[in-house]
């Protein structure tokens, strides 16, 4: 199965594929120095991001803002303007989103959460859908798991939600991927 397009911006590639992106030199050492299945799902993201892209694109990964070592949220750069992008991995396969405004994704098996998320999930709320909403604010935020999820405040917002965090609002929206995962994309508001 190909790289899959499921919103505007986001792809979808499936474990099962063995399509291989072209990488960068950073993004290649990066790969090299992976075990192999942390390699293979980088290399998902990769490729899935690739696909969102014009192949003059330059993806180079971010500095990390604890230790300074490249291995953060992917940098995009495309005709001049900046990008921003994110990517998540789980049993099955890789998403990865594009925006011109701060952008996360994330992605779980349905099967995963097998414990209570560290947030308090309200009534009648799927835990594990409430918990792909938080974690991709957290990632639009650019912090992650740095910042307490409690921190999120989610309210139901038209067919999405809205976010706040610390000041910031992102516009918040469930992914159909497949009956074996559950996705969100958060995406900050525009001014």
């Amino acid at each position: 199965m190909p790289v899959r397009l499921v919103a505007p911006g986001v792809a979808w590639l499936a474990a099962s594929d063995t399509a291989l992106p072209a990488l960068s030199s950073a993004d290649a050492e990066r790969a090299a120095a992976l075990t192999a299945p942390r390699r293979a799902r980088f290399l998902r993201g990769r490729a899935a991001l690739r696909a969102l892209l014009d192949e003059r694109a330059v993806v180079e990964p971010a500095r990390c803002p604890d230790c300074g070592a490249r291995h953060g949220a992917p940098e995009v750069r495309a005709d001049g303007a900046r990008l921003f992008a994110s990517t998540s991995h789980a049993d099955g396969g890789s998403l990865a989103a594009v925006s011109r405004r701060r952008v996360g994704v994330d992605v779980e098996t349905a099967s995963a959460l097998r414990v209570p998320p560290p947030i308090p999930v309200p009534p009648g709320e799927d835990p594990l859908r409430h918990w792909t909403r938080v974690e991709a604010v957290l990632k639009a935020d650019g912090r992650g798991l740095r910042v307490d999820p409690a921190a999120v405040a989610l309210a139901p917002a038209g067919d999405g939600w809205r976010a706040e965090l610390e000041g910031a609002v992102y516009d918040v929206r469930d992914l159909a991927i497949d009956a074996a995962h559950v996705a969100a994309i958060a995406v900050t508001q525009s001014s």
